[in-house]
């Protein structure tokens, strides 16, 4: 077995390209999802990436549903589900925009 990095699964939280909000936006975001997650444990908040889109990464310790419907709650009271997209992706490199609903758009692949 080589060695290299492994995929865990991942939710992103991501600033479209095009929609990306000043970079405090962003950090402002991050600081409210990292204090969310401190909170109950159920995910940990592993910093960003700035692109062409902003992305958040958050590594679920959990299942998922507990880890999305938390930052759902956190991303509405920061008013910011009109931003951005939560896409879920997969160890095997799936990925799946779970908000917003029926999401049918691109998105940058991270």
């Amino acid at each position: 077995m080589g060695g290299g990095f492994t995929m865990k699964n991942t939710l992103i939280v991501q600033f479209p390209a095009g929609k990306v909000p000043s970079y405090d936006r962003v950090i402002e975001i991050e600081d409210t999802l990292i204090q969310a997650f401190a909170q109950n444990r159920a995910a940990i908040v592993d910093g960003h990436d700035f692109g062409c889109a902003a992305n958040i990464f958050i590594f679920p310790k959990g299942p998922w549903d507990r880890c999305i419907e938390i930052a759902m709650a956190y991303l509405k009271l920061k008013k910011a589900l009109d931003e951005v997209l939560v896409i879920k992706r997969l160890k095997n490199e799936t990925y799946e925009v779970v908000w917003p609903k029926g999401f049918t758009g691109e998105f940058e692949r991270v």
